[in-house]
């Protein structure tokens, strides 16, 4: 008997129509939950579903290109295939759970994203490739501005953004499909960036006490000869939540900014 491999050549990812680019790693998962059902002088006599079954499924990639998956963290829900070796896992009622970008000096951006799986998940599920995916376009460190405080006169090292989005489903008696699932408002942001310092000054906590501190941010990713933008991520009025100093006999000395802002 002859066994085979899925190799990466051999594997491909649809979401919502779009066959994604760049994918490194993905991984799929469903669980089921059952409570054994006891009765008196026997025990447990069978099993049975004490929750509606649900899956996930995970996707890392490299940004090359406008990400047809940031436009997901809406309201509407969406199905997708993993394909391997002709053979193919879907899903129905999907919801992007989370979505998370971050870029270091001398790598490309990367992408992850979270989807929570309300509906049917498994084999003979098939989504079509039926949008046209991107352009190709590769950024690198030199593409990407960064407006934060600090980020005129300091260099900015790495960087990562991120959306959480909390998913709620409501379900019906007689069906194991949600009739609606709901997304708490409001969505969280947040964005970490590590500066190496030149002229930054942290903040004094107490001030925080005083009054608030917000601002802008905004990430901008475009193509090297920085002529096209392949993709802006903003978070307004974000405040800003922590600060750390590092500094050591080998490194020079950064600081560690985080800021969360909200989203209705």
């Amino acid at each position: 008997m002859k066994y085979l491999a899925a190799t990466k050549s051999d594997q491909s990812v649809i979401i919502n129509g779009f066959g994604l680019s760049g994918v490194t790693d993905m991984s799929a998962t469903y669980s089921i939950r059952k409570d054994p059902k006891k009765v008196l002088g026997v025990g447990c006599v069978t099993q049975s579903l004490s929750a509606p079954p649900e899956a996930s499924l995970s996707i890392s990639r490299n940004m090359v290109s406008t990400d047809p998956l940031l436009n997901l963290t809406g309201d509407l829900g969406f199905s997708g295939t993993i394909d391997y070796l002709g053979k193919k896992i879907g899903f129905s009622s999907g919801y992007l759970n989370s979505y998370s970008v971050s870029c270091q000096i001398g790598a490309i951006p990367t992408v992850e994203v979270d989807i929570g799986v309300f509906g049917d998940f498994g084999t003979g599920i098939v989504e079509s490739e039926t949008g046209t995916h991107p352009a190709i376009q590769i950024p690198n460190q030199g593409s990407i501005s960064i407006e934060c405080k600090g980020s005129e006169t300091n260099r900015i090292t790495n960087f990562d953004y991120n959306i959480s989005i909390n998913r709620d489903p409501i379900y019906a008696v007689n069906s194991f499909l949600p009739a609606d699932v709901v997304s708490q408002k409001p969505i969280e942001m947040s964005a970490n960036f590590t500066i190496s310092v030149a002229d930054y000054e942290t903040e004094r906590m107490v001030e925080y006490l005083q009054e608030q501190n917000e601002s802008d941010i905004t990430i901008v990713v475009k193509t090297p000869d920085q002529l096209q933008t392949i993709q802006t991520f903003e978070i307004k009025n974000a405040s800003l939540v922590s600060e750390a100093f590092s500094s050591s006999l080998d490194s020079e000395g950064s600081v560690s900014l985080s800021y969360v802002g909200y989203a209705n």
